[in-house]
């Protein structure tokens, strides 16, 4: 057991400490109240721990420190003796401890003259301040243990990199990007920061901190809902696109229900239409949503992709974070009173699925070559169309067509309705179950995007079990049909609603 009287800080709890006081109090004192990583999170931690391996192998000759968080003075035994030994050109997971501090490095690079590089991996595409104080934490602690840091840098992936389908060529996929001091003044008052921290760990009650923009940014707080219990379903904060400034007012008014919003209180024309419902618990239908809905003439397609994003590219001609289409699904209602015809894709192994994708797709869509197709988030979907006919020339001149016949029933719900059970969310999972009687996707083996694209992951690995595998591909085609399904009904709805 610890015997130090300081309470012990880490790497990741002094980062977590910097986005809130209360999150690092919980993270060390109730741990258990923490949310459980998602797979969504779980994929995001394993696509970082793949980036930095991958690193590594940048510098020839380095050593891994293999001991974990379990043997921490084994681990710093192990650096020191890495250390001294000059023909050691790097040390990967270099672990440090001083006044009770335990930092791991991800790759400590050897420099002349006794001096050391920091290095930093993470799986974005730049530096961003928020990684700063991970690094000026580490600094910290090497210097005062008597490493001489001639540089600290962070090494990221770069998004101009294409993959040309072989093996990646590591010196352009990576950036080595130096922190400038410009942007190290968090370092000038690190030893306050430090002993603010351990006296407020030191308490036996949490801080009094108040909700804010801290619960997520630069990272959803784990302890988010245990902070955020007891809102009204009308908070303030589920106003649609209130800025920082406008809720910080409101809350220092004392408001925290948007009904209570006083009505000189400068909002936009969404956010009063979200009040004025809010306050007679009444939907609101604009006067022009029969005319928007008057475009869609049978025959109608209604189209839905699934997306996954890998920090890795997969295939050739892939960037770092690129969208991976791996998923279609599409309705087509012929006329009024006819039967939905249902159409779907889903690449199913390892190869690169995106020819297919747009080829059956293409065929599919182009039965009826004047036909609306009504999609949710329109820009979404025309992006990906435009990124394929980019990767597919021949294709381009069809898919240019397709783009020019896409339909947003995200913008027309967004401009002509509201719901008081929309919850200040215009996405699909909030506006169905408010407009379709009996509709949701609670309860789905997938039931959002981010899902959809771990299931994908999940389906084509090699670990996953082959009945495991037909279950993530029913899951996956349930869901997509769900999404596309959804619009037809939101349609019939909303037109039901406006000739009554």
């Amino acid at each position: 057991m610890r015997t130090e009287t300081k309470p012990w800080l880490s790497k990741s709890r002094f980062v977590a400490g910097v986005q809130c006081f209360k999150r690092l109090y919980l993270m060390v004192n109730s741990p258990d109240e923490a949310a459980e990583i998602s797979d969504v999170g779980q994929l995001i931690l394993d696509q970082g721990h793949a980036v930095g391996e991958l690193a590594t192998r940048l510098f020839k000759g380095g050593v891994l420190v293999e001991e974990d968080h379990l043997h921490s003075k084994e681990a710093v035994e192990k650096t020191a003796v890495l250390i001294a030994d000059k023909s050691v050109p790097a040390i990967f997971e270099a672990a440090f401890t001083y006044d009770n501090i335990h930092v791991r490095v991800d790759i400590l690079e050897r420099l002349p003259r006794d001096r050391w590089h920091l290095i930093e991996v993470k799986s974005t595409t730049s530096l961003k301040d928020y990684h700063l104080p991970d690094m000026a934490i580490q600094r910290y602690v090497l210097e005062k243990s008597g490493i001489k840091v001639g540089k600290v840098s962070l090494m990221h992936l770069n998004r101009q990199y294409e993959h040309d389908g072989k093996a990646y060529r590591l010196k352009k996929l990576f950036t080595l990007e130096t922190v400038q001091e410009g942007r190290k003044p968090l370092e000038r008052s690190l030893g306050l920061l430090i002993n603010i921290m351990r006296v407020m760990l030191s308490k036996k009650q949490p801080p009094i901190v108040m909700p804010g923009d801290q619960c997520t940014e630069p990272f959803e707080c784990p302890f988010y809902d245990l902070c955020n219990s007891g809102r009204p379903e009308d908070w303030i904060g589920h106003l649609y696109k209130i800025s920082g400034k406008k809720f910080a007012q409101l809350e220092m008014s004392g408001i925290d229900s948007i009904k209570d919003i006083p009505e000189d209180f400068e909002l936009s024309t969404i956010q009063q239409r979200m009040r004025t419902c809010l306050k007679k618990n009444k939907p609101f239908f604009s006067a022009a949503l029969p005319e928007k809905l008057a475009e869609l003439k049978a025959p109608v397609y209604f189209m839905d992709f699934e997306t996954v994003s890998p920090a890795l590219p997969k295939y050739k001609g892939m960037h770092p974070y690129d969208y991976l289409p791996f998923q279609w699904s599409v309705h087509v209602l012929s006329g009024k009173g006819a039967k939905p015809r249902h159409f779907e894709f889903l690449h199913d192994d390892a190869t690169d699925p995106r020819k297919a994708f747009i080829e059956q797709l293409l065929a599919v869509l182009e039965q009826h070559k004047h036909a609306p197709i009504v999609v949710y988030n329109q820009p979404f979907e025309s992006g990906r169309l435009g990124e394929l006919a980019d990767c597919f020339p021949s294709y381009a001149a069809r898919i240019k067509r397709v783009q020019k016949r896409l339909w947003d029933l995200l913008s027309v719900v967004r401009d002509h309705v509201y719901h008081p059970k929309f919850g200040g969310s215009f996405s699909i999972k909030s506006v169905l179950p408010a407009l379709v009687k009996g509709m949701t996707y609670a309860g789905m083996g997938v039931a959002d995007g981010a899902q959809a694209g771990v299931a994908y992951l999940q389906m084509l690995s090699d670990d996953t079990p082959p009945r495991e595998k037909k279950r993530l591909r029913k899951d996956l085609l349930k869901y997509c049909e769900q999404d596309t399904l959804a619009m037809i009904k939101i349609v019939e709805a909303l037109r039901k609603k406006s000739a009554s």
